[in-house]
């Protein structure tokens, strides 16, 4: 299972073979959401999947001949150090990041679940009672942050006037918002922006309500269809009528023990979500819980009946889950270019 699922994340690369001669659209000073940083970091997210030669785009027909404009840092854990120690704890950690640097900007995007270690910090879901701030945190991806950080720190804390972004996919998306809220808390630096595919829950409801108090409005998580991940750790904010957080009035303690097991459902999302349904349209936060529901239900019949112009089409039904194929940064990408795409064709016609 874990070589298949492996597979299908390294294939998804191919989406960006006829992106080589794309401008770069990004737009280092926008304030709030904007489709053009969308798609960019959506590009850099899947980017991130790549180390070493994989990301000259002189060798790669894959990677965007705009990267050659950066200097770019692979950062990856010291493998020496594989068994990350922590005096409260430990954590077997697999972490990698992509660092693109210009004179106008800094963008840091997090590679997600790739390894079967990183599958296993994704599985530790019991959160610490220390992470950015004091607040309650997915204990497996703290732990994977920090694994790096002594990388990352340097970074951000020289950037001077540079602007400062946050990207990534699945478990690295998950780590952007720890990077992002270590900023926040620990070092009273706040990013420009921060957008997120596929990404899991990473925080207690207090954690969420001081990340989005501070942060909300340039934080931005897309979740496409029927993806699993946006629903991970399963916790009560699944629920789509709202109900009374007990669990955290709950005791809780400062190690990882037995006393912080009920923190496993103590979990919501941070920023703003943007839907793509099952035809690629995106949809903000107003779009009714059974019009999502009921769209999702059609994009599942749409893959499993091979159907669907983004699902998984090849092999049996494992390929077709859409839950799987729906997570993939490929099928992301498709809908991120599209939704530019469109943006662009609309503002045109207005400016005319």
């Amino acid at each position: 299972m874990f070589n298949k699922l492996k597979q299908l994340i390294t294939n998804q690369q191919n989406v960006m073979e006829t992106l080589q001669d794309e401008p770069f659209y990004f737009q280092p000073q926008a304030v709030g959401y904007h489709p053009n940083n969308a798609y960019t970091l959506g590009l850099i997210s899947s980017l991130a999947y790549k180390n070493g030669t994989q990301l000259n785009p002189n060798l790669q027909k894959d990677v965007p001949g705009w990267i050659s404009k950066f200097n770019v840092a692979d950062l990856a854990l010291d493998k020496t150090k594989l068994n990350w120690f922590d005096s409260d704890t430990w954590s077997l950690t697999d972490t990698q990041a992509i660092v693109l640097e210009n004179q106008e900007v800094v963008i840091i995007g997090f590679r997600g679940s790739q390894e079967r270690i990183d599958w296993l910090t994704d599985s530790q879901i019991i959160q610490r009672t220390k992470g950015p701030g004091g607040y309650g945190v997915h204990f497996g991806i703290y732990y994977a942050l920090m694994s790096i950080w002594d990388k990352i720190e340097p970074y951000i804390k020289n950037k001077g006037d540079k602007t400062l972004w946050f990207t990534g996919h699945s478990l690295g998306a998950g780590l952007a918002v720890m990077a992002t809220a270590h900023c926040l808390f620990e070092l009273n630096i706040v990013p420009n922006g921060l957008y997120n595919y596929g990404q899991p829950k990473v925080g207690s409801e207090d954690f969420v309500e001081a990340f989005n108090k501070r942060f909300v409005n340039q934080t931005f998580r897309f979740a496409n269809n029927n993806d699993i991940v946006p629903f991970l750790p399963l916790s009560q904010s699944d629920i789509s009528v709202k109900i009374p957080n007990i669990v955290k009035y709950l005791p809780r303690s400062h190690k990882l023990n037995i006393v912080n097991v009920h923190t496993m459902v103590d979990y919501y999302h941070v920023g703003h979500l943007k839907y793509f349904d099952k035809d690629g349209v995106l949809h903000d936060e107003g779009l009714g819980i059974a019009d999502k529901w009921l769209d999702r239900i059609a994009g599942h019949l749409d893959s499993l009946l091979k159907i669907a112009p983004g699902s998984l089409t090849t092999g049996g039904l494992f390929d077709r889950a859409d839950l799987l194929g729906d997570h993939m940064m490929k099928q992301y990408i498709v809908n991120l270019k599209k939704h530019r795409e469109e943006w662009e064709v609309n503002n045109k016609s207005v400016s005319s």
